[in-house]
């Protein structure tokens, strides 16, 4: 009498590829978000320049307040939209370090004869962090102003425009 052959994976082998998989998709989503934090951060940056761009032009005509936010009254939008950026310029750009205040993402101060923008990133880098000391000290500005912890909104990105 022969023998029947069974074909087919056994349970622990079944069970043994769904953990794999389960790993290698966990791994993947952790790295997804990874990018899209840094891909925001970069489109950040790049408002950061652009309204720093923008300000500077208004502040050599003098006709820019001394600090705020970005979104208040006679702030930065009203200063350039729709002159100098597109309505909904900053769309979408949030940071859990803003807090519950998204539009506190970003920030400016008079700094010496210019200014500097502040915005809070998803991921700072540690070069974000140590160039933000360096503008806040050449600024004079401290934590209160600027904060980097220990409160809502915290900033870690910082650039001088002259």
């Amino acid at each position: 009498m022969m023998k029947k052959s069974k074909s087919g994976f056994t349970i622990v082998e079944l069970i043994v590829v769904i953990v794999v998989i389960a790993i290698l998709a966990s791994i993947t989503l952790v790295a997804y978000n990874n990018v899209q934090k840094r891909a925001l951060d970069t489109k950040i940056r790049t408002t950061v320049d652009d309204v720093g761009k923008a300000l500077l032009i208004k502040y050599l005509d003098g006709e820019i307040p001394t600090s705020g936010y970005w979104s208040n009254t006679n702030g930065v939008d009203d200063l350039l939209v729709p002159d100098r950026l597109p309505p909904g310029y900053r769309d979408g750009q949030t940071s859990p370090n803003a807090g519950n205040y998204d539009n506190h993402t970003f920030r400016y101060y008079r700094c010496g004869d210019t200014f500097a923008l502040y915005a809070s990133l998803n991921k700072p880098t540690d070069d974000d962090i140590a160039h933000l000391a360096a503008v806040k000290a050449q600024c004079g500005l401290s934590d209160s102003y600027v904060p980097i912890e220990g409160s809502e909104p915290t900033y870690n990105y910082g650039k001088i425009f002259k």
